[in-house]
């Protein structure tokens, strides 16, 4: 069973490298949700707090035992799963990041402690180093784990074919909180890196999560449409994988988990497929399906069924 307990960022992020399941939708923020973050982040204010979310996470297992990862340093990391709250944890580190690039023009201006307060920032919620190789401390799936890492957290800019919806809202989200940083810059430099601290505060001390820790991926279907999803509800395909993972749970012998591997890679090629496609492609899939498969006849229903 499930078991939760309501902390901060930095506990969220200790000892853990995040991934995010590729059967997992792409990111979906858009203005609107963005928005509301940046204006929960303003009422905030400081030394007070404010529930953000929930977010499920499971643990990476490799013959039957977690999956760990040795940093550079000596960090041992646990690999666990983003199973719900993906959107909201990739928002939060895409907006200390932008954070991170401002400190990084003040520490060129010289300003003192912005240095130390960048480097900190990218160690501790951006990069780590493993096998001497730096590996992004949350990974994105859905293909846009490349942009993520070169772009998002990088310096790195697109080039090649046109960006996927994943990438674009990522892009916006990333102008949208530039954008709101500029509004915190004034002649003084010191001043500026005052409320970027206190921003920066915010969001890693002021705002919590209520975590899960699930241990199985059948156990996932059951919790994941009661929590209270900040970004756009679930699509009728999205809750159809859900039912099949609360139907697998049901099987009280080995094969559940067999069967939730199963619905999940499955779940996570037809998402592959269709990013970059329109907005309700997924719901569209769904009822073209049932239209080929099961009643050929257009009139019957105004929804995908489920």
């Amino acid at each position: 069973m499930a078991n939760s307990q309501e902390v901060r960022l930095p506990a969220v992020i200790t000892e853990r490298l995040l991934e995010i399941p590729d059967y997992q939708r792409p990111y979906a923020w858009r203005e609107k949700q963005l928005s509301d973050l940046w204006e929960d982040l303003d009422l905030l204010g400081p030394h007070k707090s404010h529930y953000a979310g929930t977010l499920v996470l499971r643990d990476i297992s490799v013959n039957n035992a977690p999956r760990t990862s040795m940093a550079d340093d000596g960090t041992n990391w646990r690999h666990c799963e983003v199973v719900d709250g993906q959107q909201r944890l990739t928002t939060c580190l895409l907006l200390l990041d932008r954070i991170r690039r401002r400190l990084d023009i003040l520490a060129k201006a010289g300003v003192e402690h912005a240095a130390a307060m960048s480097t900190m920032l990218h160690g501790k919620y951006g990069m780590v180093s493993i096998d001497n190789a730096m590996r992004p401390r949350l990974r994105l799936g859905a293909g846009l784990n490349n942009y993520w890492v070169n772009t998002s957290l990088g310096t790195g800019h697109h080039v090649g074919p046109a960006l996927i919806s994943g990438e674009e809202r990522l892009r916006d989200a990333a102008a949208f909180f530039d954008a709101r940083l500029a509004t915190l810059v004034t002649s003084e430099p010191n001043d500026e890196f005052l409320r970027l601290k206190d921003l920066q505060s915010r969001v890693t001390a002021g705002l919590g999560f209520l975590v899960y820790e699930v241990q199985s991926l059948a156990e996932v279907g059951v919790i994941f449409e009661t929590l209270n999803e900040r970004g756009r509800g679930l699509s009728d395909l999205e809750k159809t994988k859900n039912y099949l993972l609360y139907l697998a749970r049901t099987m009280s012998d080995g094969r559940a988990e067999q069967l939730a591997e199963l619905i999940n890679d499955a779940w996570a090629e037809i998402f592959t497929n269709i990013a970059g496609q329109a907005r309700d492609a997924d719901d569209q899939l769904l009822r073209a399906h049932w239209l080929a498969t099961q009643n050929p006849d257009r009139r019957g229903g105004s929804r995908s069924p489920r």
